[in-house]
């Protein structure tokens, strides 16, 4: 995968997350915050795995 692809999937990947954490918790649907959390865990596993965690992300 080239850096450009890379760089696009992750902005894809990272805009994708935030739209579906931001539609669990200000819609207060309580019983699926698990489901908000695990996304964000998926999205750190990802960060780790392409070794961005030392970069400043903001999650």
């Amino acid at each position: 995968m080239t850096d450009e692809q890379e760089k696009f999937y992750f902005e894809w990947f990272e805009k994708e997350t935030e739209d579906r954490v931001d539609a669990i918790v200000s819609n207060k649907y309580r019983g699926n915050y698990d489901k908000a959390a695990r996304i964000w865990v998926a999205m750190a596993k990802t960060l780790a795995n392409q070794g961005m965690c030392k970069q400043d992300v903001n999650l």
